[in-house]
């Protein structure tokens, strides 16, 4: 918990300066050891992905990714967004540019123009137009429901139409399908790592509500059966997408440093992993999140005061208002 204090004619430097200077210090010094590591191979991730965008807004040799195309524009985009970096618009533009509909297109079109300042309204109205029965989303119209579409129709409406009927029907439908031990697969006999990740992903900006609550809990303890012996999860899409699941429910990455370690002994030289930017944009959104002083969306918290400045005596009958929303991606 950290104190704040605020005087009613602005911001007043006191003894809390000082007070708060040696207790960063010795937080930064605390988060050291795993930190130091983080940054650098996030820095280092940051120099090369920026680097790949060429000025048509396209990405370096995205076409032998291991992803699409707009995948790896969207996901390139997401990372730099999510380190503080913001890409050229036209990486944003290339984005947008008309393609074929699928669910998870739209749905990244939709976060993408959110990211960028844009409209996103199109893309969803899309989305909620070709929700498939019963709740979920198919890959594409017409196509039967699937969880991991049905995650990127939920990432694209809680990010930009969180009011939409839309979201309750799909968060329903993703709860009907979640096995009984805890986890979530586009088949039966296909590997869950990656769509479980997504749901618990998308899911979690509604953990407060009960029933996801107890969900998330139980595909968390899924995933965390998954681990190989180094106690990640094999390639960097699947150890990076498990920890952007497993990092939010956690006070810190400190229980997590072995699949951190793994993913950060993955990386090349350049900077990148595999030389390609799709992986390298997802390891660099699990390094970030795993860098945060509380991975945990509801473990920070801020005490403060409200000081009169003119008697330097703190002021009774102040309520503090927070303003939040989860980030999108």
């Amino acid at each position: 918990m950290v104190p704040v204090v605020m005087h009613s004619g602005g911001v007043r430097s006191s003894g809390i300066v000082k007070w708060l200077a040696n207790f960063t210090f010795a937080l930064l010094l605390g988060l050291a050891a795993m930190g130091h590591a983080e940054a650098t191979s996030m820095t280092r991730a940051q120099t090369w992905l920026s680097a790949q965008i060429v000025p048509t807004g396209t990405v370096v040799q995205e076409q032998g990714s291991v992803a699409l195309p707009l995948q790896v524009r969207a996901e390139t985009a997401a990372a730099l967004r999510q380190v503080g970096v913001h890409p050229d618009k036209a990486l944003f533009d290339a984005i947008a540019l008309p393609t074929v509909d699928t669910t998870e297109y739209r749905a990244r079109q939709a976060i993408a123009a959110i990211q960028s300042g844009g409209s996103p309204a199109a893309h969803l109205d899309w989305l909620e137009a070709h929700a498939a029965g019963g709740g979920g989303f198919g890959a594409a119209p017409a196509y039967p429901a699937n969880v991991q579409d049905s995650a990127w129709a939920l990432f694209a409406l809680m990010a930009g139409r969180n009011t939409s009927p839309e979201i309750a029907q799909v968060a329903n439908w993703l709860l009907g399908q979640q096995q009984t031990d805890g986890h979530w697969a586009l088949a039966q006999d296909e590997d869950g790592v990656v769509p479980t990740a997504l749901v618990l992903q998308a899911l979690q900006g509604l953990r407060h509500l009960g029933s996801v609550a107890a969900a998330l809990a139980n595909a968390r303890q899924w995933l965390d059966g998954q681990r190989q012996g180094n106690g990640a999860w094999g390639s960097t899409e699947r150890t990076a997408q498990a920890l952007l699941a497993m990092l939010p429910a956690l006070n810190d990455a400190s229980s997590e440093s072995c699949a951190i370690a793994a993913l950060e002994t993955a990386q090349l030289a350049n900077g990148s992993w595999q030389d390609d930017a799709y992986p390298t944009a997802l390891a660099l959104r699990a390094l970030w999140l795993a860098g945060q002083p509380a991975t945990n969306p509801d473990a920070a918290s801020i005490q403060g005061l409200v000081i009169d400045d003119a008697t330097g005596l703190p002021l009774s009958g102040f309520r503090p208002a927070c303003r939040h929303r989860d980030s999108a991606r």
